[in-house]
């Protein structure tokens, strides 16, 4: 509960609000993009990450669960916003990962 009251206090601000049933703390993002994956993939599932991101991350991924990285391009350009929403991507942009993964013969996550 302290996670989630310190975030609600400092981060959302009144925003929004943080649920310490759903949060989760780790040593960084890659322990926890490793812990997701682990949890939700199988072999030849295909994992959509927006990019940019860290470069470890790919080979983990593939390495720790089989899985195919296909990485999804953000906003750029005329459809850049302000931070941090430039690294959002589009729906457009997601449909499109998502069907070369299937068309790849994978399973997209």
């Amino acid at each position: 509960d302290a996670l989630a009251d310190f975030m609600n206090e400092h981060i959302s601000k009144g925003t929004y609000s943080f649920d310490s049933d759903n949060l989760i703390a780790a040593a960084g993002c890659n322990a926890v993009i490793d812990n997701i994956f682990l949890c939700i993939t199988d072999p030849r599932d295909a994992v959509l990450l927006p990019r940019p991101y860290y470069a470890a991350f790919e080979f983990d991924i593939q390495a720790k669960v089989q899985a195919k990285v296909f990485g999804v391009d953000t906003a750029t350009g005329s459809e850049s916003k302000a931070w941090p929403e430039k690294y959002y991507p589009t729906v457009d942009k997601l449909e499109a990962a998502r069907k070369k993964a299937i068309d790849a013969g994978l399973r997209p996550k």
